[in-house]
């Protein structure tokens, strides 16, 4: 990829003021913006992830926000296997430059004219698909995380709270105690609990559509460690009810409880 002439963002209001999204979104939103040409915008996770400094997994999240708030539109491209190829972004809605008065920058000479970009020779080569088990480690802030599209009918005051609804849809309740651990570090790091809950969805309907065997259904101690909502399953052409594995705790889990209730937490 060839490095481009970067001379900095301009942010519209309608984005600045815009309080359905939080600033790592408004920035995302802006990026994104400025790699939309004719084609779309072809960068992929890591780009991103390099550009604003993030993991893979939080670059997906937010692209995935922007996507179901209304943003952005994702093509996926996928391969005769069903793997992720590569991926176009493309803006819903365009937003005028401001017009720069007694200049000589040519994007001041018609006040209709759309941001000029800023990016040539940008990523339209970094292909990629959304990042698998990828660790983020990220906390960005985001003091206005107002969830404007609803895959439940669940107001979610509390995303602890939400733990038990996910943990119900998942087919392999192994190893709690240790989900739950991993749930609750990757709220704190700003996860949505919906995108879990999303990519519960998903993993369901992979396993129905490739009648998965129930040994092979991944604990959901291994699942929420891995982070595998990121996943980025190909969605199957039938749906169906997943019958969920019988929990039989093991020894390990049985002690992660005793040591989560020892230490003062809440159990389940």
């Amino acid at each position: 990829m060839e490095k481009r002439g970067f001379k900095g963002m301009w942010i519209p209001k309608e984005i600045w003021l815009d309080r359905q999204l939080a600033w790592m979104e408004k920035l995302m939103l802006v990026e994104i913006d400025s790699l939309d040409n004719e084609d779309g915008c072809w960068a992929n996770n890591q780009y991103f992830a390099n550009f604003f400094g993030l993991s893979k997994s939080r670059v997906a999240h937010i692209i995935m926000d922007l996507r179901k708030k209304g943003y952005v539109t994702v093509k996926l491209f996928k391969t005769e296997t069903g793997a992720v190829d590569k991926r176009v972004i493309r803006i819903i809605k365009k937003w005028e430059c401001p017009v720069a008065k007694n200049t000589e920058d040519p994007i001041a000479k018609n006040s209709n004219t759309y941001c000029q970009k800023q990016h040539e020779g940008h990523a339209k080569n970094s292909m990629g698909g959304i990042a698998k088990n990828s660790k983020d480690n990220n906390t960005i802030i985001n003091n206005t995380k107002n969830n404007i599209y609803n895959t439940s009918n669940e107001s979610i005051s509390d995303p602890n709270d939400m733990f038990e609804t996910i943990w119900n849809e998942y087919p392999n309740k192994q190893g709690k105690a240790k989900a739950l651990a991993a749930y609750k570090k990757a709220i704190a790091n700003g996860t949505d609990p919906k995108q879990i809950l999303e990519g519960v969805h998903r993993y369901k309907r992979h396993i129905q559509a490739n009648k998965t065997e129930a040994k092979y259904i991944a604990h959901g101690s291994t699942w929420f460690n891995q982070e595998r909502w990121n996943d980025e399953l190909p969605e199957p052409k039938g749906q169906g009810p997943i019958k969920p594995v019988e929990y039989q705790p093991s020894a390990d889990d049985l002690a992660a409880l005793e040591e989560l209730k020892a230490s003062g937490g809440e159990p389940f």
